[in-house]
């Protein structure tokens, strides 16, 4: 069997006597001086490295094997010599496969005529033909990362061993807990003149530092330190959670500007991933107390529920994540076209720049994708953030292949400062002129709204016409989602597009359904300073006066000011509502808790009458008749309650109000009577009176119709619209019928 070794990822011992030990120290003594275990603490990566938590890299001499015990290596690295487990595909230094016993007893023939032979005498050690190591990696056992880190490990091994002329076979085992690739190297080396290979202790630090390296690369983060230098689990953890803080208040400081350009999903995915690594960090320690280790986790769990409690909320994320990515995208794109200026010899170093940027922010893009899917943002908002990352990756392919990616830019229309009055889109984007047909519609429709018809009819009218009205917007809006995507404007456009045409389509519908908030209630709520629910409103006018104040220079300027302004507005406009809302919320809450607190009251003093037991008949009586009283209020209270509230038909004087439905109606009837008291002398005026009083007849029927027709559906609305669909379907069926006929 193989030799075990001392050399671990982080021991280094000197060993005593002969030629090779006054060789490894010269070695050491070299390498302490020179790339710095004794300089290590000045590198600020190494000491950022320390302290940082991630997994180490590790690599591990298990040991040197001569003669036929190669063979029995090799057996263990494929699991030929385990009946219980499945034979492991094996890797040759020139990445060929190797599977079977055939394969790899033939890798062995071809080895032992390299070995050395036993007969040499006055050897003061035993003779290694071969050397067995082992590189893990700490991250998750998937296919993926498999991948990743067999990749790594192949390429690490080919340039400090292959190419300095060492054959080797590896082998990925991922039975275990952990990621782990087994490697026999052979010693001899196929250079004439070279010495066998030695594995010292510098040497397996470099080789975890390069492990390290290219595992980073691939995207699993890991460091090379040494044990010696590594804090304990305490001051990580403490570190940790005070880096964490800090964090969380530069980055709410930052979002509470007016127009914040942070990657909140990046940070948001940074953050959970240093609280699960202290977390497991924290459980894996075997050394910590009880009492100290639910120290550590209580410190975590605080701190990862002050970091989801203060969200900003879904949408100021998207906002602000969008912003950084605009920034970006245009850096990136500058770097694109001077790359095309840059003399040949230093292309290279400028192509790798670029390259890395894009891995960068495909990177941060991904994240952001993940986050915008697992959201509670609506549907559509999801679908035009999916929509703008999927073009930022396409331009950025397209400027990595083809150069500078060029948009196309809105028209004139974008100097207009403030727009017009009433609800319409486009306006602050220079784009209102495409959208002409929309706005016009939003217009009739807002218009129609506010009109009080006096008629059943024409109240009927209105609102057939506004069910009319508002599909045609849907289908406006749909249609003016899909040309803002094909058009040839930046991601960065597209994006504030489709936000603001959200925004529009919101604010549209909600006017039309009667959800819009009170002008005079905005006033009131400024003034309310020391409620805490205005803080942010307060903030929020603050700012916006600033931005009022301000007078830029150039066109692009006024254009994003006039942007952010009316983004603001928005924003204030929603906080107003919220508020209101909130307001109302409370009023109509107390409104229910009224009759129910009077019933319980009633019920309560019912249960302690009942209670008491009076001396002498006269205050039996007494009792017997409050109770019979109470009784009778309480039947009457639970009846009312099941009634639902009822609408008052007298006024605060105490007389009968007239429903403002039926006022036609009387008019009309009125005008019925005093027509049947005339008496006409010829008979054309018979005629003609006798015409006036059905035509009479025929609209109070139409209106008689109509009112009873809202009070059901103020009833029952369900079972009302129901009735209207049911309608409909037979009357298309009777038009169908018809049809039907004249073709036959």
């Amino acid at each position: 069997m193989a030799q075990k070794s001392d050399f671990f990822e982080d021991d280094f011992k000197l060993t005593s006597g002969g030629k090779a030990a006054t060789q490894d120290k010269s070695i050491l003594k070299e390498f302490l001086n020179s790339s710095g275990l004794r300089g290590r603490l000045s590198n600020p990566n190494y000491v950022k490295d320390i302290y940082s938590g991630k997994p180490e890299a590790v690599v591990k001499v298990i040991g040197y094997t001569r003669g036929y015990k190669v063979k029995a290596v090799l057996d263990y690295i494929s699991r030929i010599d385990s009946e219980k487990k499945k034979d492991v595909e094996c890797e040759t230094e020139l990445s060929t496969t190797l599977k079977g016993e055939k394969q790899v007893f033939e890798v062995y023939d071809r080895w032992k005529k390299d070995f050395d032979p036993y007969s040499n005498k006055g050897l003061t050690r035993k003779k290694r033909d071969a050397a067995h190591i082992m590189l893990s990696a700490g991250s998750e056992n998937t296919e993926k990362n498999a991948e990743k880190v067999l990749a790594a490990a192949r390429e690490v091994m080919k340039t400090e061993f292959y190419d300095k002329g060492y054959e080797f076979v590896g082998a990925l085992h991922r039975d275990s807990g952990n990621l782990h690739i087994h490697f026999v190297i052979k010693c001899k080396n196929r250079f004439q003149g070279q010495p066998k290979l030695r594995i010292n202790q510098p040497e397996i630090f470099n080789l975890r530092t390069q492990f390290a390296k290219k595992l980073t690369e691939l995207g699993l983060d890991h460091v090379s330190t040494l044990r010696k230098d590594r804090p304990d689990i305490v001051t990580l953890v403490n570190q940790g959670v005070d880096r964490l803080e800090k964090n969380e208040t530069q980055y709410q400081r930052a979002m509470k500007r007016v127009s914040p350009s942070r990657d909140s999903f990046v940070y948001r995915k940074n953050a959970s991933t240093t609280i699960t690594r202290l977390r497991d960090q924290v459980k894996k320690d075997k050394d910590l107390s009880q009492k100290k280790r639910r120290e550590l986790l209580t410190a975590l769990r605080s701190i990862e529920r002050k970091i989801t409690k203060n969200r900003p909320g879904i949408e100021n994320e998207i906002a602000a994540s969008f912003r950084k990515n605009k920034d970006a995208f245009g850096k990136f794109n500058q770097a694109v076209a001077g790359a095309a200026k840059v003399p040949r010899k230093d292309k290279k170093k400028i192509d790798d720049l670029i390259k890395s940027e894009f891995n960068k922010i495909e990177k941060s893009m991904v994240i952001a994708k993940l986050s915008i899917k697992e959201s509670n943002a609506t549907n559509q908002a999801k679908k035009d953030s999916l929509f703008v990352l999927a073009q930022y990756e396409n331009d950025m392919k397209k400027a990595l292949t083809r150069g500078v990616v060029v948009y196309r830019e809105p028209g004139e229309e974008k100097a207009v400062q403030g727009g017009k009055k009433g609800v319409s889109f486009g306006i602050n984007l220079g784009i209102n002129e495409s959208f002409k047909p929309l706005n016009e519609t939003v217009k009739t429709a807002l218009s129609l709204y506010k009109e009080n018809p006096e008629t059943a009819v024409g109240r009927l009218g209105k609102r057939r016409e506004l069910e009319r009205l508002t599909l045609e917007i849907k289908k406006e809006i749909k249609a003016a989602r899909e040309e803002l995507k094909l058009n040839a404007f930046s991601p960065g456009f597209k994006n504030e597009a489709l936000t603001s045409l959200r925004d529009f389509e919101k604010t549209v519908f909600d006017k039309l359904q009667g959800k819009e908030t009170v002008k005079k209630q905005t006033n009131q709520t400024y003034t309310k300073k020391r409620d805490p629910r205005y803080a942010v409103l307060y903030q929020q006018k603050k700012a916006f006066e600033e931005l009022k104040k301000q007078k830029p220079t150039t066109e692009q300027d006024k254009i994003e000011l006039n942007a952010r302004i009316v983004k603001l507005g928005g924003m204030i406009k929603k906080e107003v509502g919220k508020i209101n809302r909130e307001i109302q919320g409370e009023q109509a809450r107390k409104k229910q808790r009224e009759p129910q607190n009077k019933l319980e009251k009633m019920k309560t003093l019912y249960s302690e009458l009942k209670k008491q037991q009076p001396q002498g008949e006269k205050r039996q009586e007494v009792l017997k008749n409050r109770l019979g009283e109470l009784e009778r209020s309480i039947k009457n209270e639970i009846k009312e309650q099941r009634k639902g509230p009822q609408v008052k038909t007298t006024d605060s004087k105490g007389k009968a109000k007239e429903d403002p439905r039926y006022k036609f109606l009387n008019e009309q009837r009125e005008l019925y009577n005093s027509l049947k008291k005339q008496t006409p002398k010829t008979e054309q005026e018979k005629k003609l009176l006798k015409e006036r009083m059905t035509g009479i007849e025929k609209v109070m029927k139409k209106e008689i119709w109509t009112i009873n027709r809202e009070r059901k559906e103020q009833q029952n609305p369900i079972k009302s619209v129901q009735e209207g669909q049911k309608q409909k379907r037979l009357k298309i069926q009777e038009e169908n019928k018809k049809s039907f006929r004249r073709d036959a």
